[in-house]
């Protein structure tokens, strides 16, 4: 699976790439650990439409990997959230 996208950085080009409407409102990255072998964690705040906005987070020792992870994250905490909202899960966070 490819998908392409434009976007005034990685982040907001993934989530073009998405082909939903996600709005990208807040990004924050940091270092887990030190040296050659060091994780990185990004933190994603995104809206889906016009539900209510979600948390992502991604890790990965690809800082730019970590935040797609934590962006495809916030994605998927909100279709969870709108599919318990209609009845069809129960068991949302």
């Amino acid at each position: 699976l490819v998908l392409t996208g434009s976007g005034n950085g990685p982040v907001e080009a993934a989530a073009h790439a998405l082909g939903q409407d996600v709005t990208v409102i807040d990004y924050h990255e940091h270092a887990i650990s030190a040296g050659s072998g060091a994780e990185a964690a990004a933190y994603v705040e995104a809206r889906c439409g016009t539900a209510p906005p979600v948390f992502g987070v991604g890790v990965d020792k690809n800082i730019t990997t970590a935040a797609i992870k934590a962006l495809i994250g916030s994605v998927n905490r909100s279709a969870l959230h709108a599919a318990a909202a209609h009845g069809h899960d129960k068991n949302v966070a």
